[in-house]
């Protein structure tokens, strides 16, 4: 087991974000945590408890957060304090999973709360960059990295975690010259039912989805994957622009993202198919500017899209709104239906009706 080398138990700061925010009775309560660090990963368990990873090798769990004094607790693993964690994954508050972006590559694990970690997973291959980890359930999940000669590293668990395998080349979609995942939000990989998506960029030309459907059903029985991919002349691809985050609900997906280069630039940031299967852009109004995450938030009917310079929230894909200026990298629903964002600075930040 690798225990952990820091352990930091802090009480901090709710601040009640009201004057960048103006649609319905919502508001964001921003925490400011223990760490500078700029947190990538997100996963929330409900209204009180989430985790959280990011740079300098931090990974962070809130509780009791509907608190006045909520606790954040700074977890570092032995060896790691360097690593970037953009990827993670939770069952409750005492057992969670985050994986490395970039070197070294590797998955660690723990169940008692992050008082010791163990690890479950390293590649000695030098190309290996982990961008996202997604679960179907208890026990299925999926990890995807950059490409390995000409395909995408595809991992696979059916254990919660606790072994992984890599999927050979034969059963990994193949990408173009240049091409390859973003890992700002660990969402632009997207379990949706059985099928797997993977938002793309770095090539330039149109950015690309690559989807393998019923992926649980063939590959957890070691059945032979039909991967195929769709162009989305809506969003551009270059080493700086490209899908960073997907979202679905019943038959309506959406891909954002842009160049997180030119952060204010509003084209090429958004597209959504509903339930003619068709890609477009909202024809309204769009979102303010480069985005690195989008949900669904079924308790609030809306969906909800962030990046570091603000949040926007539409009813209808064909139309958003300003929702604050206050950015974030990433989002995510809990089971109960709670909103949580993270982003630089260590802010961390939930959705609340006011």
């Amino acid at each position: 087991m690798i225990t952990c080398a820091r352990i930091v138990f802090c009480l901090f700061l709710s601040i009640v974000v009201s004057d960048s925010y103006c649609f319905g009775q919502l508001d964001w309560v921003v925490k400011v945590g223990p760490t500078n660090s700029s947190l990538r990963g997100l996963h929330a368990i409900d209204r009180d408890t989430a985790w959280a990873c990011g740079s300098e090798g931090t990974i962070l769990r809130y509780r009791d957060a509907t608190l006045p004094n909520s606790v954040c607790e700074r977890f570092t693993i032995a060896g790691m304090e360097k690593s970037e964690f953009r990827s993670i994954h939770a069952w409750d508050g005492m057992s969670c999973i985050v994986a490395t972006a970039g070197q070294p590559a590797a998955i660690f694990k723990t169940i008692d709360g992050g008082a010791t970690w163990k690890t479950v997973y390293t590649s000695d291959n030098k190309a290996s960059f982990y961008n996202g980890m997604k679960f179907w359930n208890a026990s299925q999940g999926v990890v995807f990295g950059d490409p390995i000669s000409s395909e995408l590293e595809i991992l696979i668990t059916a254990d919660a975690g606790e072994s992984w395998k890599r999927l050979s080349p034969d059963n990994s979609p193949q990408v173009t010259q240049g091409e390859a995942g973003f890992a700002a939000s660990n969402s632009s990989m997207l379990l949706h039912k059985d099928d797997l998506w993977v938002g793309l960029g770095g090539r330039e030309g149109d950015a690309r989805l690559v989807v393998c459907q019923d992926f649980r059903e063939r590959a957890f029985a070691n059945k032979s994957l039909r991967w195929s991919a769709t162009e989305l002349n809506q969003i551009q691809s270059s080493p700086t622009r490209g899908v960073f985050s997907l979202a679905a609900m019943g038959t309506s997906m959406v891909a954002v993202g842009g160049d997180y280069k030119e952060m204010d630039n509003q084209r090429g940031t958004i597209a959504f198919r509903e339930q003619d299967l068709s890609w477009k852009v909202p024809a309204e109004q769009s979102v303010g500017g480069f985005r690195s995450c989008v949900v669904f938030a079924e308790r609030h009917k809306r969906w909800i899209a962030t990046g570091p310079t603000g949040s926007d929230m539409a009813e209808s894909l064909h139309r958003w709104n300003p929702l604050s200026t206050v950015g974030f990298h990433v989002l995510h629903v809990a089971k109960d239906g709670s909103v949580w964002a993270a982003g630089s600075g260590g802010r961390v930040g939930r959705l609340v009706e006011q």
